[in-house]
């Protein structure tokens, strides 16, 4: 795969990865900031989804995805080219992988 393609899928492994942690995430910081109003997580959750649905629970999801997103693209990227780079200084072929017979 290209650094270009791998790059790819490292922004796009944050769209599932958001969609699950962002609502966990938010109705912890709800609990930190709030301890007297909420007895819990599940108690937490309700509440929260009583007074605005299921766009509240979601609420900030959009902020997260506008950084998880262009970080990701930017992890995997560099992971890459620096793994790449490593390999050709300990003499293993980047495309194959395969170790030097020295």
């Amino acid at each position: 795969f290209t650094i270009q393609q791998l790059s790819l899928a490292g922004g796009l492994s944050a769209l599932p990865t958001t969609i699950i942690m962002a609502p966990s995430e938010r109705l912890k910081c709800l609990l930190q900031v709030h301890p007297e109003k909420y007895t819990g997580l599940w108690d937490c959750a309700q509440k929260v989804y009583a007074e605005g649905g299921i766009r509240s629970v979601f609420r900030g999801t959009g902020a997260t995805f506008v950084r998880d997103i262009p970080a990701s693209t930017v992890w995997f990227g560099t992971y890459e080219l620096v793994k790449k780079a490593l390999m050709k200084i300990q003499n293993i072929d980047p495309e194959s992988g395969q170790l030097s017979p020295l």
